[in-house]
């Protein structure tokens, strides 16, 4: 009888300690759209327009704002989850005009864990953008997921 009850024992407790979860999540679960931009205008270099460029939404509560860390020329930002477009207007205070770019893409709710929960992916269909301070815009990687980062150059 003594064996039983200490296989149980031993049962109970291995049994209680498989079963036992961290509830963080451990896996990425951000999406992100890798901006380059890339000042081919003199006139916009003379002005500084990367020392105060801001990248913003209207469906954001706040601005991304052009940090130059070394060579990197870049921002990073998420699509809209709730619409299947996003706005984002490119502005300096060095220049009197913006410049807007609108993403018009997929998204598809994938379920990660029962700690992280769900998460977007996205895939960009098309783009259009106005022409203001913006010579050209080139789309190179149009996939978002945790494990592949979107990619688009500006070239202003």
């Amino acid at each position: 009888m003594r064996i039983v009850r200490n296989i149980f024992l031993i049962a109970a407790t291995a049994i209680y300690f498989l079963s036992c979860t961290s509830d963080e999540c451990v896996f990425d679960t951000e999406t992100f759209l890798n901006t380059e931009v890339n000042v081919i205008d003199t006139n916009l270099i003379k002005i500084g327009f990367l020392d105060s460029m801001s990248v913003y939404s209207p469906a954001w509560t706040d601005s991304i704002h052009y940090l130059e860390e070394g060579v990197s020329k870049s921002v990073s930002f998420s699509l809209s989850p709730d619409d299947d477009f996003t706005e984002i207007i490119i502005t300096s205070k060095h220049a009197t005009e913006k410049d807007t770019i609108i993403f018009y893409h997929k998204k598809d709710m994938v379920f990660l864990s029962p700690e992280c929960g769900f998460l977007f992916n996205f895939t960009i269909d098309s783009f259009v953008n106005t022409g203001n301070l913006i010579d050209s815009v080139d789309l190179v990687n149009n996939e978002l997921t945790t494990d592949e980062e979107g990619y688009f150059k500006i070239y202003l």
